[in-house]
């Protein structure tokens, strides 16, 4: 798991359609589009437009920084684009995350999978 402290875009294309909209959501990994569309987020943000990419990136604090602490995934759902074009496809050139990982460490699951329970066949501890 980690904490992540940002989300950081950049951009340089000024002719693409940067996200405009874009909705956090944490440790949902049941999520498709119409879901991220219509669920409330952890957090919403509105990222500058894109004459503000000047050079380089852009950091946005997540806030309050709770909700982002030990988590497993990050979802980011983008809603819409500075292109006024619904036509217009988003371009998304470059996202980063900045935080820290933690010590927990994921452990391997030892599981058997059968089509047909063959118990005479499997070897199960206990």
């Amino acid at each position: 798991s980690i904490s992540i402290r940002s989300v950081v875009a950049g951009d340089d294309d000024v002719a693409a359609a940067p996200p405009r909209h874009i909705k956090l959501f944490v440790d949902r990994d049941d999520l498709d589009f119409e879901t991220a569309r219509d669920m409330e987020p952890h957090m919403q943000m509105e990222l500058l437009p894109p004459h503000h990419f000047v050079e380089g990136t852009i950091d946005y604090p997540l806030r309050p920084a709770g909700r982002f602490q030990n988590i497993s995934s990050l979802t980011i759902f983008v809603a819409d684009n500075y292109s006024g074009d619904e036509g217009l496809s988003t371009i998304i050139t470059f996202v980063g995350l900045k935080g820290k990982g933690t010590n927990q460490k994921r452990m391997a699951v030892d599981t058997i999978y059968e089509v047909k329970p063959m118990p005479a066949k499997t070897k199960m501890d206990g």
